[in-house]
């Protein structure tokens, strides 16, 4: 009897480690940051929740990301002379752009990595404290398939886009190896007016644009991962307050540790704004330009099927990371909310000075995720993107009377 006592009490801590383990963010970032790794991001040793990380420079992921850093930042040369050669407009400086944006997109993740040891240090200090609270879900499955699921459709497109192109190369030259030489020559411009043509070095160029698409739309995948993963800590906390003023706790001590929980959260959610505002402003900045782009390129005519099928397919799917960025972003600005919403229907009779202090605390100091504190991710910030996009689309339509230009 005391044997199966033992195997059903051994039973029920493994299933209650494996769900703190799915919850743990160290744990739950693992596989989006391996899927960074696989193009050059996070040149860091992922290990286990229980395993500390440590920043090495002698590893052989730090010697993939530099040489591809010092390959994007020659190319990025290339561009900008290639872009002098004709007139600069909203069009033809898209390229550069488009480069530039993962030439800063790179710093800012490499950055992180840098701090990334310490930042999940500070994580895991509120996760031990908050150990006790009632967990609310999986973690690392929701993650999983938020960035596998964003991720495929961005390589679907990107994929489709290429795939077409190629094949209207093989379509029209006599060879598979002209074929290539037309598509890269034509693609790479900026590269192949200067440099001879070799098909490897093509090859090569064409693996940095696969990175470059896939650092934009992992820019933007990564912001509504963190996001998902404080909201999830957040939603932890509002669910605890929620039961402790619905069965009326007067214990001091309980709320006293609610209000220190509640304290390291609010430091993790400004450590985690001090680490990601800069992606933050360059993913929307990014995406802003692209829309707007994508916006005035809708208003010369559009002849054929299968680019009309690519630009709704493209904008609708830089439409959608932003939706969704605004959306799991703003979660935690929700759930901020939520845990005033619950604390203001504390009654009299369980009301005490811990949660006054608590109430405060909560009142003074507005939770988000914030863009360098320039704006917050909110639910609200797409109809005010969208007000700003709509403004710029009339502007457009009332002046633009060449449909040439």
């Amino acid at each position: 009897m005391n044997l199966l006592k033992l195997l059903q009490i051994s039973k029920y801590n493994i299933v209650l480690n494996n769900r703190v383990s799915s919850s743990s963010f160290q744990e739950a970032m693992k596989y989006p940051m391996k899927l960074g790794q696989v193009l050059s991001y996070f040149p860091i040793n992922l290990r286990h929740a229980n395993e500390s990380l440590e920043f090495r420079w002698l590893y052989w992921r730090m010697a993939y990301s530099l040489i591809t850093f010092v390959l994007f930042c020659i190319e990025f040369v290339f561009v900008v002379i290639d872009a002098f050669r004709t007139t600069i407009d909203l069009l033809n400086i898209k390229v550069i752009v488009f480069h530039l944006g993962a030439l800063v997109q790179f710093v800012i993740f490499f950055r992180l990595t840098y701090n990334w040891p310490s930042f999940v240090k500070e994580w895991a200090k509120v996760e031990f404290h908050m150990k006790c609270y009632e967990i609310t879900g999986n973690l690392r499955f929701k993650l999983a398939c938020l960035v596998t699921g964003l991720m495929f459709i961005a390589g679907v497109e990107h994929g489709l886009v290429n795939a077409y192109k190629l094949k209207r190369r093989f379509d029209e030259e006599p060879s598979y190896s002209k074929a290539f030489e037309t598509f890269f020559t034509y693609t790479y411009t900026h590269i192949f007016r200067v440099m001879e043509y070799s098909f490897w070095l093509g090859l090569l160029i064409q693996f940095m644009n696969l990175q470059r698409t896939f650092y934009w739309n992992y820019n933007d995948v990564f912001i509504m991962l963190i996001g998902s993963a404080l909201t999830f800590k957040m939603k932890q906390m509002s669910k605890k307050i929620k039961d402790s003023s619905k069965i009326k706790v007067r214990n001091l001590q309980v709320w006293k540790t609610i209000r220190q929980d509640y304290a390291r959260l609010s430091e993790l959610c400004h450590l985690v704004n001090e680490r990601i505002s800069g992606a933050i402003i360059a993913s929307f900045l990014l995406n802003l330009y692209f829309v707007i782009l994508q916006l005035h390129s809708s208003l010369r005519p559009i002849e054929s099927v299968v680019e009309k099928i690519y630009f709704y397919l493209s904008f609708g799917l830089l439409l959608l990371r932003i939706f969704c960025m605004c959306t799991f972003g703003g979660a935690v600005y929700e759930e901020w909310i939520n845990i005033r919403y619950y604390l203001n229907r504390i009654g009299t009779a369980a009301y005490n000075y811990e949660i006054d202090r608590l109430i405060n605390h909560v009142v003074s100091w507005e939770l988000s995720l914030t863009g360098k504190k320039f704006f917050s991710i909110t639910r609200g910030l797409i109809l005010q993107m969208a007000g700003a996009i709509v403004t710029y689309e009339l502007f457009l339509i009332q002046f633009y009377k060449n449909p040439n230009v």
